[in-house]
C-alpha cells in the first residue's frame, strides 16, 4: 500500500508540475490541453487516500470541465469558415488580426447599407450617435460647403461625433455608389459588455483612424 501511495504522491507532484507549464506557454489552446491533464493526473491522489476527498475531486472536476468547455470552443473557432465578400473585404481592409468568427460577430451587431452616388447621408451640425466604416466606393467631405479631404473604403465615418456626442462636423457625400456598415453606440456598447478584447481592438482601430484624418 505504501508504494502505492507513494506512487500517487509523484503523480500529484508531476500534476503540479504540469500547472506550472500550463502558465508558462502563451497559446490558449496548449494552457487548456496541460490543465485538463494535470486535472485529470490529481484525481488517482485524491480519491486513493484513506478516505476520499470528495470536495477536492469536485472543485478539480469542475476545473476540467471549465477547461474542456473553453477547449471545445477554441476548436470550433478554428474551424475555416466561408466567410461573405463583404467580410472578406473587410478582413483585408480593416480587421487583420481577429478571427473570421470574431469578425462576423462584430458585423452582426451593426447593418449593412448602400448610397447612391452624390447623394448625403451625414450632414454638418446633425445629430449623430452612429459609427459607420466604409467597405465599398469613396466619399467627399465638406465643411461649410468647401471641399476638405475623401474617405476610402476600410476608414469610419462619423468617429468624432460617436466619440465626443458632439454635432457631426461635416458633410460626407457619395462620390460615388457606396456600401458601408453602421453601427448604434448602444447596440455596441451591449455587444462590448460580453466581449471586453474586441472592444479594446475596436477602438484602438477607431483611433488610429481619428489620428490619420487629423493628421492628413
Amino acid at each position: 500500500m505504501s508504494e502505492y501511495n507513494d506512487y500517487f504522491t509523484m503523480l500529484f507532484f508531476t500534476a503540479n508540475i504540469i500547472y506550472c507549464l500550463a502558465y508558462l506557454v502563451t497559446k490558449m489552446v496548449w494552457l487548456r490541453i496541460l490543465t485538463i491533464v494535470a486535472a485529470l493526473a490529481t484525481f488517482p491522489y485524491f480519491y486513493f487516500q484513506l478516505e476520499p476527498l470528495w470536495s477536492a475531486l469536485f472543485w478539480q472536476s469542475c476545473f476540467l470541465l471549465i477547461n474542456l468547455i473553453n477547449l471545445i470552443v477554441l476548436y470550433y473557432n478554428s474551424l475555416p469558415l466561408d466567410m461573405t465578400e463583404n467580410e472578406r473585404r473587410l478582413q483585408s481592409l480593416v480587421f487583420r488580426n481577429i478571427t473570421p468568427r470574431e469578425i462576423r460577430k462584430l458585423l452582426k451587431v451593426g447593418e449593412v447599407y448602400t448610397v447612391d452616388e452624390n447623394e448625403k447621408f451625414l450632414g454638418q451640425g446633425q445629430d449623430n450617435s452612429d459609427l459607420y466604416l466604409l467597405s465599398k466606393g469613396s466619399c467627399k467631405v465638406f465643411r461649410d460647403d468647401k471641399e476638405i479631404g475623401y474617405i476610402h473604403p476600410g476608414h469610419f465615418i462619423g468617429e468624432m461625433s460617436f466619440v465626443s456626442n458632439q454635432p457631426v462636423s461635416a458633410d460626407v457625400v457619395a462620390e460615388q455608389p457606396i456600401e458601408f456598415v453602421k453601427w448604434k453606440k448602444e447596440d455596441l456598447d451591449r455587444f462590448f459588455i460580453r466581449n471586453a478584447s474586441l472592444k479594446q481592438y475596436f477602438y484602438t482601430l477607431l483611433g488610429i483612424d481619428m489620428a490619420d484624418k487629423l493628421r492628413t
